[in-house]
């Protein structure tokens, strides 16, 4: 039962199932805040198609001051909803080579400020000109470790985008799906040339089960971690075996 709980599969069930119950009390409670935001979806819709002048930051959408402060607080809120989970999946994949801490906190505060950006620029073509012109000016250089992290932050840029324009139900499906194939190629290990050896390929040459493949000429790198990394608790303790009656002889 413990081991269920600490599952992470469970443990993102049970995050989505808390969220969905959130916004639906939300939304029950303050019936306000939907019509606002589908106010102002359609205003905006209607604004981009019609308007000649764009150069009004609120694109010409007559709300006050207040409501665009709700409207971006719940945009950047829900931005950060979605993708808390997706930094949680980012940590329990990596947890065993180590993942870095400045791609967990960029996942997370990334969606916010794109969230917030859109809504500040939004049918506003002198705003975002200007936006550009001041990315350009400033640059970020960051090399990943892994590429599968540059996956994740693209993926809270979708997240952001989807918050900023007021669509966060493809958000949620973004997230959701994502995180559930992330998960399941890490639990099943999908790709790792040495768990392919146990059935899903031809097995490998005693010399390369040995060096690790296309090793077969390092003779000094006896043994691969990826390969230990690979094997369950059993085999680990069958490799022990073979290694203690070989350690005469090697």
């Amino acid at each position: 039962m413990r081991v269920a709980r600490s599952s992470p599969f469970a443990r993102l069930s049970a995050y989505y199932a808390v969220l969905v119950g959130a916004v639906w009390a939300l939304v029950t409670l303050v019936p306000t805040i939907p019509e606002l935001l589908e106010q102002f979806r359609q205003q905006s819709a209607l604004v981009g198609s019609r308007a000649r002048d764009l150069s009004d930051v609120t694109g010409g959408v007559s709300l006050p001051q207040s409501q665009w402060a709700l409207i971006t607080f719940i945009s950047m809120l829900a931005s950060l909803a979605l993708v808390v989970p997706v930094a949680y999946v980012y940590m329990v994949t990596k947890q065993r080579r180590g993942y870095d801490q400045s791609v967990v906190q960029t996942v997370i505060i990334l969606p916010m400020v794109v969230a917030g950006t859109l809504i500040l620029v939004q049918n506003s073509l002198s705003l975002a000109f200007a936006l550009g012109a001041v990315l350009a000016a400033v640059r970020f250089r960051n090399t990943l470790k892994d590429t599968k992290d540059a996956v994740y932050i693209f993926l809270a840029l979708a997240v952001g985008v989807a918050a900023g324009v007021f669509s966060p139900a493809l958000g949620a499906v973004s997230s959701v799906l994502f995180n559930v194939v992330v998960l399941g190629l890490w639990h099943f290990n999908v790709g790792n040339i040495y768990v392919d050896q146990q059935g899903r390929v031809a097995p490998l040459r005693p010399g390369e089960a040995l060096l690790g493949p296309a090793k077969t000429g390092e003779f000094m790198a006896v043994g691969d971690p990826k390969l230990l990394e690979a094997l369950t608790p059993d085999e680990l303790d069958q490799v022990a075996d073979r290694a203690a009656r070989l350690q005469a002889y090697i």
